[in-house]
């Protein structure tokens, strides 16, 4: 394990021998005077109701033979053949009389097109879903790309496996009574904060494995906050201690040791299957549990507060889910394999809505200074090279300025802005297209912290009723507008109402 996985981890692991081993488990038995809620001798009715599961390790199962003993009907995605055989050895028998309980998909959650081929599967044989439980847990030491060319721990954890499916299978959640979206996450998510899109997607030339494994458990943790306060769905998240299991072996190797005792299989699915029949007023949409017990979501603060280090904005989480819709339909970059720098898609990406010069009307948390006039940023492309250079250029009282940086496009509207000497990997955050107006116009061009935007025009203004849009765009993705500030555009006519062209039309010149 590198230093930097274990500063990350340090305070969750000295959290996690009191609650994730063993003994943390019988220590929340003892305290919820509930040793086995689901005691198999009293095991809940659950005949018709319908489960889609990922992931086929050994807990998950467990929670797929307890859904069949007691008469559901379980959907369960494989990987390859071999799990598939593994699965139908150790669960066939468990569908009892009715042949139709058990349907094994085979499928690799990291591609696109096995994702949609499953659920269409599901459709065909179900018209309901009680519960679609995300357990998949891909992790790779190394960097691996697929063959749709995107990170497999993204592809597997997030973009597919958890975002992808999940649109699709939201329509027929809502549409099922008392059904409920439960995302396995892991508590390595305990030790980092949702970072910039180029880190999360593996897109720069650092890798870490772990760590790019605790960015996706994470990531699935905010979409589940995130869309409890959308879905009349329960929306749940959770993790299921430290288990005796292959993805322990291979993620900690001979470390392993340290997290003795492990619990068993049996003890880390009771607690997910709890959350998969108890009542939903037993329940709090969008909460993260363990052994039944709600959980808080960081532990970043002294003696085991939640502090402020792993927590994400808003804004972040709404940037997010904008990227991860785009990638989802297909606007998303290319990644050469053996290498991690993201390439631009010959026709996915919409360069003509930024390439050119564009005037800064207003802007919020920009570090505009004061005397500050006539801001415009200009955008080229460099096809050699597969960047945006872009230039900021104004005046400070009788001065000019002007500053320059490579952006690398990540999507259609979003571009990783690369680090300044000296700053690590993933300090900037990137930049993403929020708005583009009618005929491409005016748009706003935001930062994925949520911290800065600029509101701009080809023109040196803005037509009332554009602002307006723009304004109210803003108030909906949760900005406050009135934080704005404008920026003074000092331009007059030059002598004979000359036109020049740079990049975009320029009927004036600064004073």
């Amino acid at each position: 394990m590198s230093f930097a996985s274990f500063a990350a981890l340090a305070q969750p692991y000295l959290y996690g021998r009191q609650h994730f081993t063993l003994e943390g488990l019988e220590r929340h038995q003892a305290e919820t005077r509930s040793p086995d809620y689901l005691i198999r001798t009293f095991k809940p009715r659950l005949a018709g109701r319908a489960y889609f599961i990922t992931g086929t390790d050994v807990v998950m199962r467990e929670v797929a033979r307890f859904l069949l003993e007691c008469g559901a009907r379980v959907w369960m995605v494989c990987q390859s053949e071999t799990d598939l055989h593994e699965v139908q050895k150790t669960l066939f028998f468990k569908a009892g009389e009715d042949a139709e309980a058990l349907h094994l998909l085979q499928g690799d959650l990291a591609l696109d097109a096995d994702v949609r081929r499953c659920w269409d599967e599901f459709v065909a044989q179900s018209e309901r879903l009680d519960g679609l439980i995300l357990g998949e847990k891909r992790f790779r030491a190394e960097r691996c790309i697929t063959e749709e060319m995107v990170e497999e721990t993204f592809a597997a954890n997030v973009l597919f496996g958890t975002f992808l499916l999940s649109s699709l299978a939201l329509p027929l959640l809502e549409s099922t009574r008392g059904s409920r979206w439960i995302a396995v996450s892991s508590w390595e998510m305990y030790g980092v904060a949702l970072p910039s899109l180029s880190t999360l997607t593996a897109a720069g030339e650092d890798y870490n494995g772990l760590l790019n494994f605790a960015y996706q458990k994470r990531a699935q943790v905010l979409l589940c906050e995130y869309w409890a306060k959308l879905y009349k769905v329960l929306m749940l998240s959770c993790h299921l201690g430290w288990v005796d299991n292959e993805l322990c072996n291979d993620m900690y190797q001979d470390s392993e040791v340290l997290m003795e005792p492990k619990r068993d299989w049996w003890s880390a699915a009771e607690g997910l299957l709890w959350l998969c029949v108890s009542r939903p007023r037993n329940l709090e949409s969008g909460g993260f549990y363990l052994d039944k017990i709600l959980q808080p979501k960081h532990l970043a603060g002294p003696f085991f507060t939640e502090g402020e280090a792993t927590k994400n904005s808003i804004a972040e989480c709404k940037a997010l889910v904008l990227h991860l819709e785009e990638w989802t339909v297909g606007h998303r970059p290319l990644m050469r394999k053996g290498a991690g720098e993201a390439v631009a898609e010959e026709n996915g990406l919409d360069l003509e809505r930024i390439l050119g010069r564009w005037y800064v009307i207003w802007c919020i948390g920009a570090n505009l200074e004061e005397g500050e006039t006539n801001l415009v940023r200009e955008y080229g492309w460099d096809a050699t090279e597969s960047f945006i250079l872009a230039r900021s250029l104004g005046r400070r009282g009788d001065r000019r300025f002007i500053s320059e940086e490579r952006l690398v496009p990540l999507g259609r509207s979003t571009w990783c802005r690369k680090p300044l000497l000296g700053l690590p990997s993933g300090s900037c955050p990137d930049y993403v297209l929020l708005y583009c107006a009618e005929h491409v116009k005016a748009v706003i061009l935001g930062t994925s912290d949520g911290q800065s935007l600029w509101l701009m025009s080809r023109q040196h203004w803005l037509e009332g009723e554009v602002l307006q849009k723009m304004r109210d765009h803003l108030e909906k993705s949760g900005y406050d507008a009135s934080r704005l500030t404008k920026v003074p555009q000092e331009w007059v006519a030059p002598p004979g109402g000359r036109v020049t062209r740079r990049g975009a039309s320029r009927a004036w010149t600064a004073r």
